[in-house]
């Protein structure tokens, strides 16, 4: 049976053509964690909000503040009665409580929280999965627990929200402002003049496998190779808008090595970058650059959790039939919105109010060959 979702997917990749909501399946199905970006009501916790009637467990939540210590989130004291006594027990946070119960859970305004208490997360949201509460108890992250985080970047572009360590525990998603016709539908409730695509999506709790699917007429299609689904138990079915997107050209197929490599060399370019400036590149870069000298980008360099993230999504992208072209693209894009994460990318480098520095790696994305040029006369074309 077919559930419906009452969701419009609206934050779509320009470079694979997969919604916000795919997206965050496949990184949640990898096994990492996911950090939502966006100004308030862009639509981040609505999706949130969609994943446990996808993946099928409960959802905590919890809204952050910059007074709060982390005894909200891993665990604190409360008095309890004992026969005709009080006594003192410990109870979980709702970072710990999720952890223990294999549930999901989501921090909203992550970024008012103080440093220290982000870092006190670190050990829980990577591959130690497990925390120490102040009483000494360890609390170790059952199967199915998955942390969001959601944050406005705010204001400024000279520096970052999150703490460095924290961001790299987490792949991060960029909302952009919602085009002019959505937000006129969603205001009203009424679709109808608006062009939506039918999409639907399933979860295997057991094996973590995922499957991507399109309405087409009367039947359900696989996303990617066009295969009649005749068996529609589980699929969760959404709305996508798809009129404002135009996805990037192919980009020349590279083998599973190649794509991870060239992850890695857009990475040093980065860390170069941010080190250096625009001295420390070769001439043929800057040129594929296409900006003026410039230094001290305040550029967040990823660790080998976030390439092996970008790698197995490519891979697994690949095997459930994408498009190999698109699925490097997608794996670029993961790196490339990991570098410039919370508003800093928005950051004009070259002087004259043209690149951003998201532009910058964007185009050292595609001189790699990751991602094909966009061609803005090319249209909307089926992902």
């Amino acid at each position: 049976m077919v559930q419906e979702l009452n969701y419009v997917a609206c934050q779509i990749s320009s470079a694979s053509g997969l919604d916000a909501l795919q997206r965050v399946l496949l990184t949640y199905a990898g096994g990492n964690h996911i950090a939502l970006a966006g100004d308030p009501g862009i639509g981040k916790t609505e999706l949130i909000q969609q994943m446990p009637k996808i993946i099928d467990v409960p959802l905590l939540e919890i809204g952050c503040t910059n007074d709060m210590t982390d005894s909200p989130l891993l665990g604190f004291p409360t008095l309890v009665k004992d026969g005709q006594t009080t006594v003192t027990k410990w109870v979980n946070g709702v970072i710990t409580e999720a952890a223990d119960t294999g549930s999901l859970v989501c921090a909203d305004e992550f970024e008012q929280l103080r440093q220290t208490v982000q870092k006190a997360l670190n050990s829980i949201n990577d591959d130690r999965r497990a925390v120490k509460r102040r009483d000494g108890l360890v609390v170790k992250a059952q199967d199915g627990y998955g942390c969001f985080i959601s944050y406005n970047p705010g204001g400024s572009v000279a520096r970052h929200v999150l703490e460095d360590s924290v961001a790299d525990r987490f792949v991060h998603f960029a909302f952009k402002p919602l085009p002019a016709p959505l937000r006129a539908a969603l205001a009203l409730n009424d679709f109808s003049r608006l062009n939506l695509e039918k999409r639907g999506v399933t979860y295997n709790r057991t094996d973590k496998s995922i499957q991507y699917l399109r309405n087409d007429g009367n039947k359900w299609v696989d996303f990617f190779t066009g295969n009649v689904q005749n068996d529609t138990e589980g699929i969760k079915a959404y709305n996508a808008y798809t009129d404002h997107v135009e996805y990037h050209p192919s980009a020349p197929k590279l083998d599973s090595y190649d794509v991870a490599l060239k992850i890695e060399e857009v990475i040093d370019v980065a860390r170069n970058l941010a080190k250096n400036g625009t001295s420390s590149l070769e001439a043929d870069e800057i040129t594929a650059l296409g900006v003026a000298e410039f230094s001290q980008l305040q550029l967040h360099t990823p660790s080998l959790r976030i390439s092996k993230a970008a790698a197995w999504q490519y891979e697994t992208l690949v095997g459930m039939g994408m498009e190999p072209e698109k699925a490097q693209a997608h794996a670029a894009q993961i790196c490339v919105d990991q570098i410039c994460y919370g508003r800093f990318g928005e950051r004009t480098v070259d002087g004259d109010g043209g690149a951003t520095v998201s532009d910058v790696m964007q185009r050292m994305a595609q001189y790699k060959g990751l991602i094909g040029e966009k061609d803005q006369n090319a249209g909307l074309v089926p992902p």
